[in-house]
């Protein structure tokens, strides 16, 4: 699990600021799985960082399209801006 440092560390932490529980995911035997989820009060938040104007990838758009199918909440950010603004 590689990190977009410059991005997900200070949204991860201005989330857990904000009373979310932040948990890095890997699903096993697959590839893509979206970086962290994020949960509070019942919501379930599920984002994929990623550098700057760098879209998913095959695998992680795969992923990205089964878990928003199966009605999951998922957001690809890839500046500190929006994921702020998304905890907010």
């Amino acid at each position: 699990m590689a990190e977009i440092a410059s991005v997900q560390n200070p949204v991860t932490e201005h989330a857990r600021r904000k009373g979310w529980l932040v948990r890095r995911m890997q699903f096993i035997g697959r590839r893509g799985c979206p970086d962290s989820w994020f949960f509070r009060r019942g919501r379930v938040v599920i984002v994929e960082f990623k550098d700057t104007g760098k879209p998913p990838d095959d695998q992680q758009s795969r992923r990205i399209r089964e878990l928003r199918e199966a009605g999951m909440e998922v957001h690809i950010i890839d500046n500190a801006e929006d994921g702020y603004a998304l905890f907010d």
